[in-house]
């Protein structure tokens, strides 16, 4: 890379620090809450924090890569517009089938092709992974933060499950 894209790349990454930062500071004006009883300000704290800290790791290796001279690799010869448009549009079609389809299938069958999409060759660690997912972040929602969520029977019993 050469020196002016190096430039763009550091001023890239401390604008996304710049914001991550906005972020975390704004989420403060919010009420925290606790992890049991989280309030409105909880969620954005911590995913500002994280986003704080990768951006900062970041930051650290696109200034070191800048000052060892590194090699960066080159940008993807091939990139897949029809891959990405599909991957946009099912962001968009996710809220229009989740009061059909509940939260469950409609999240699986979201990300499920939103992997594959990315992946193709990789068909069963795609299934595996969505529907880790799916469930992962029902669990997390209805359980741990009590969100309403769209059920069906098989949320319902995933939600008695826990008891």
């Amino acid at each position: 890379m050469d020196g002016n894209g190096r430039r763009k790349e550091t001023i890239t990454a401390l604008a996304l620090l710049g914001f991550s930062a906005l972020y975390l500071v704004s989420s403060f004006r919010l009420e925290i809450g606790n992890p049991r009883n989280p309030g409105p300000g909880f969620f954005p704290i911590v995913m500002g924090s994280l986003l704080t800290v990768c951006t900062g790791l970041y930051v650290m290796r696109v200034i070191r890569k800048r000052t060892q001279g590194e090699k960066s690799a080159p940008p993807a010869a091939g990139k897949n517009y029809r891959a990405l448009a599909a991957i946009i549009g099912s962001g968009i079609f996710y809220p229009l089938i989740l009061g059909t389809l509940k939260f469950l299938v409609s999240t699986f069958l979201v990300t499920f092709i939103m992997l594959y999409l990315l992946k193709p060759q990789r068909l069963f660690s795609s299934i595996f992974l969505a529907l880790a997912m799916a469930i992962a972040s029902f669990t997390i929602f209805s359980r741990l933060l009590g969100v309403g969520l769209p059920m069906g029977p098989i949320e319902v019993f995933l939600f008695n499950l826990g008891g």
